[in-house]
């Protein structure tokens, strides 16, 4: 019970946003002795939920009623999603969902998430709306003559605003494999991995190319106080100048700030490596490393679209630029697991459900820029 004890005090002081070290060895120890399999197999049996497992769930459903929602199943607390990966190698972040060994299984293709990479801002552990206000007028000093009135300015101000928005997946497994008293750790790394996956796959493209129509959020290059750098009619080749036109059009807004970089697709990054600067140079816009443009950081995600259309153009593709930092994330509780054992009941399988609930905005939209008719024929 002294355990049990220790453990929930340790449970309830991190539900925070733990800002010392040993606080975040303590995050990655609890998530890396929580087990999934454990509890999804507990809400099959129609068991009460035990040990950290029943801890985590009840953390998460305090969480969840802060903002009016309900826990239906298995669940975890809003900084499991602070884990996020930077490196697989890292045991306190992606290595801990990572399998060491995989037999008889092969891992399906998928594209990388890279707006956290890059820098986007999480907001984790929302309870309510959150509205944030921004300045977009500001004040003007003028020259005048000695007994002259002096011009007014007004200031001006709008807001940012992040409201939960439901974020869902499902998936199957065997019955038999989830009934099973000790589920192989491989299915635990491999179950933890698809679930922080799908979330972040989500998140990802909804950051870069959200609809914005409800209730999916705005993404970047949907928003159109986002400039957009226009290559030509129909779409054109993307070449140095067009990087350098992105990084202008970021410039005279005064946004160079930040985590500068650049974001596009395979297509385009091919398409840049095949391009030289001049004809009689020998040198590629895009260098062999492929990390770097005109001397910011380069990344590549098949999540930035590549059949976009513009006039008579069609696979057209987009290329972003700016302060990834700008992009905010919000995210209200954990991750509620919900375990369908009916559905699939034919075929002896298990339907999975997550959600979650989340928002996407930009801060400053102006400090990016982007390009939507990139033609990437080699």
């Amino acid at each position: 019970q002294a355990e049990a004890d220790r453990r929930a005090g340790q449970v309830n002081h991190l539900a925070g946003s733990p800002t010392g070290d040993s606080e975040n060895r303590d995050k990655a120890k609890i998530i890396r002795e929580y087990r999934f399999s454990k509890a999804i197999s507990a809400e099959l049996r129609k068991q009460q939920q035990t040990g950290l497992e029943a801890e985590m769930r009840a953390e998460a459903e305090k969480e969840a009623s802060m903002f009016g929602k309900s826990i239906g199943g298995a669940a975890v607390p809003a900084f499991f999603f602070e884990e996020r990966a930077a490196s697989v190698g890292s045991a306190a972040n992606a290595g801990n969902t990572v399998a060491t060994e995989m037999v008889d299984f092969i891992e399906a293709l998928r594209p990388t998430p890279m707006i956290a990479q890059l820098g986007a801002r999480f907001l984790t552990g929302l309870t309510a709306n959150l509205e944030m206000p921004r300045q977009t007028g500001i004040g003007t000093a003028t020259w005048e003559g000695e007994t002259d009135a002096a011009a007014n300015t007004d200031l001006a101000f709008d807001k940012v605003t992040l409201t939960p928005k439901r974020l869902s997946a499902v998936t199957t497994a065997s019955r038999q494999l989830m009934l099973q008293s000790e589920v192989p750790v491989s299915y635990e790394n491999l179950l933890r991995a698809e679930l922080r996956n799908a979330v972040e796959r989500a998140l990802d493209l909804a950051a870069i190319n959200g609809s914005g129509s409800a209730p999916v959020p705005l993404g970047a290059l949907n928003d159109s106080d986002v400039p957009t750098v226009a290559i030509d009619t129909n779409g054109g080749a993307p070449v140095r100048d067009t990087l350098i036109a992105l990084m202008k059009a970021v410039d005279v807004e005064n946004a160079m700030m930040g985590n500068m970089a650049f974001l596009s697709n395979a297509a385009v990054k091919a398409k840049l490596m095949s391009t030289k600067t001049d004809a009689g140079s020998g040198i590629f816009v895009l260098s062999e490393s492929g990390s770097n443009l005109i001397g910011y950081r380069a990344a590549f995600s098949n999540q930035v679209p590549g059949n976009l259309t513009k006039g008579s153009g069609t696979d057209l593709s987009a290329i972003l630029f700016g302060d990834f930092s700008q992009i905010m994330i919000g995210q209200w509780g954990g991750l509620d697991v919900i375990v369908d054992p009916y559905t699939q009941a034919t075929s002896a399988q298990v339907r999975l459900i997550v959600n979650s609930f989340n928002d996407v905005a930009l801060r400053q939209p102006k400090a990016m820029a982007k390009v939507l008719d990139a033609v990437t024929s080699l």
